[in-house]
């Protein structure tokens, strides 16, 4: 099963186990295919391979109806978000597949050094306007921009939010997923 697997073919089976015969790209389908468990990878942190568990399974209608029900949010509580909940979307990311199995994605949380880092992203937001930078979203962010000079307290980006996530990867689809 993990030869046929192998979208790369570097897989052969030679007395009843696999072999790596070229580059192995590390992506684990061998590892998750194995009926048996006997594929392991090394330099991969095989103790964080879930098996597959029939509670998992998602009814396709119900998907669909979270993927159209999802907003964004704009109104955030004043209590701050606890870390647990930072932890999970954290791991969230982290499982998240990216092209070609890069896992080139990190990210950085701004929570205590916040109210400056507004100040700077602010600055540097009418910097770029002032130097009219073709962008898509430059009418919209001008509103913004104009809204948050008349009144501070009126943030159209950060909208009272008590932390920042910055993902960074070289692939914007990556970061993008995640």
């Amino acid at each position: 099963m993990c030869v046929k697997d192998c979208f790369f073919g570097v897989l052969q089976v030679n007395d009843k186990k696999a072999d790596v015969l070229g580059d192995c790209f590390n992506c684990g389908h061998c590892v998750s295919v194995c009926p048996t468990n006997a594929v392991t990878i090394p330099d991969y942190p095989m103790e964080e391979v879930r098996e597959y568990d029939e509670s998992c399974k998602m009814d396709a209608k119900n998907l669909l109806h979270f993927m159209q029900f999802r907003r964004s949010v704009r109104q955030f509580r004043k209590e701050p978000v606890p870390m647990e909940s930072i932890q999970n979307i954290l791991e969230a990311g982290r499982y998240t597949p990216t092209a070609a199995n890069r896992q080139d994605v990190s990210c950085i949380l701004i929570r205590e050094k916040l109210a400056e880092f507004r100040k700077i992203v602010w600055e540097g937001l009418g910097e770029r306007l002032a130097k009219g930078i073709p962008d898509p979203y430059a009418y919209r962010m001008q509103i913004f921009y104009d809204a948050y000079q008349k009144n501070p307290l009126d943030d159209r980006l950060f909208c009272g939010a008590d932390i920042c996530m910055i993902v960074l990867s070289d692939a914007p689809v990556n970061g993008t997923l995640a």
